[in-house]
């Protein structure tokens, strides 16, 4: 795999929003989108007609701002055949573009600060604050701006995705723009009783920790400091935290993207899967998405409402990711063929995921039941508390 190194992020679930306006860019001028330029996309809705993307993908984003591939741009396709992940795998072209990504925004301000009312936000180079306003709660939502929001963002600047209005900007998505990884930080590898299992159940599973990038391992001393534009493949973990209707037991998913000059990873894609026949009480359709929108969205995003940890490899070759996402962005289509149904205990995020890994030829061992007995009793309980 020809690891450069190894990080362990943990964030806690204080995650919030805000936004400017004179120098609000469109999504499609954001630079990257995990491996891919935004030059090769165009900004439309799930309504766009004359997209390559299969209608089955766009009837789910029907009323939501997607990136699509130019019409003179590889986009991912399927397989003819019954559906396999093995057979979705297998010649893939891993510069053939997702059949979307879900932006939920069309424009990005990507420097910019609060003001201590959180009623306008200002940018460097802009003469002028811009009002700023937030996107709508969804009823079913749980989880949503509060005066810690404010509290959190005013102190840091910020990233963020959403609309340009004549009153001003409506944020949809706010990143902390801290929230990076360190790679001038010293190695920290984990000592004589330490497990990435016990990193992440540290102080209660980190709900309600500071944000922290720790360096785990590297290849040669100093290595991490030489990372700007190399691949990455993350695995993320959200934990659980009891008030999500999709996943009770927390939440799966695999990352690609490449590491930024200044640890900023707002850009990677997140390959999100969530059960397509169900409407989530906050919003979450399944996809890819970018990291700041998976993270921070103010309905969907995952640390609004539990903490999320990630295991990142810098690696010296693009091959192992851009495999990864190129076998993904086939198996999404199928996905949204309905070719193969989501399973909250056989099929589910964690699995379809680990499923592609083996189909590229990783030997993940399996697992297998823990105990029947024990999963049984813990299902009465949970159904009755």
């Amino acid at each position: 795999m020809n690891k450069s190194l190894l990080f362990l992020l943990a964030s806690s679930l204080s995650f919030f929003h805000s936004t400017t306006q004179a120098n609000a860019i469109p999504a499609y001028e954001d630079g990257l989108l995990g491996f891919y330029s935004t030059n090769s996309i165009n900004i439309t809705t799930g309504k766009c007609q004359d997209c390559a993307t299969i209608p089955q993908a766009r009837w789910y984003f029907e009323n939501e701002v997607i990136a699509v591939p130019k019409k003179d741009v590889a986009i991912a396709g399927f397989s003819k055949t019954a559906f396999t992940q093995q057979e979705a795998a297998k010649n893939i072209d891993d510069k053939a573009l997702p059949p979307l990504i879900w932006l939920g925004s069309q424009y990005v301000i990507p420097q910019a600060k609060l003001n201590e009312k959180g009623t306008t936000l200002t940018e460097a180079s802009a003469t002028l604050p811009t009002p700023f306003f937030i996107i709508d709660k969804i009823p079913s939502n749980l989880s949503y701006w509060n005066d810690n929001t404010l509290q959190f963002f005013k102190q840091r600047e910020i990233r963020l995705r959403g609309e340009m209005t004549n009153r001003g900007f409506v944020a949809r998505t706010v990143w902390p723009l801290d929230f990076k990884i360190d790679a001038t930080a010293n190695p920290k590898p984990l000592v004589s009783g330490e497990s990435l299992k016990s990193l992440v159940q540290f102080e209660q599973g980190g709900a309600k920790s500071t944000y922290e990038s720790r360096l785990l391992w590297e290849k040669s001393a100093g290595a991490a400091k030489h990372t700007a534009g190399k691949a990455v493949l993350g695995l993320m973990l959200n934990g659980a935290q009891g008030d999500d209707d999709e996943a009770h037991g927390g939440h799966f998913a695999v990352v690609t993207g490449r590491m930024e000059a200044d640890g900023n990873y707002a850009r990677w894609l997140v390959n999100n899967y969530y059960n397509l026949a169900s409407n989530s009480e906050k919003g979450i359709i399944a996809g890819v998405t970018p990291m700041d929108k998976y993270l921070a969205d103010l309905n969907s995003g995952q640390s609004f409402y539990r903490p999320s940890y990630m295991l990142v490899a810098v690696l010296k070759s693009d091959t192992v990711p851009a495999q990864f996402q190129a076998a993904t962005n086939r198996i999404y289509n199928h996905f949204y063929r309905n070719d193969f149904v989501y399973d909250h205990s056989r099929n589910n995020c964690a699995g379809i995921s680990i499923d592609t890994l083996r189909a590229l030829g990783w030997n993940v061992p399996e697992r297998g039941v823990e105990s029947q007995l024990k999963a049984t009793a813990a299902y009465f309980y949970v159904a009755a508390t």
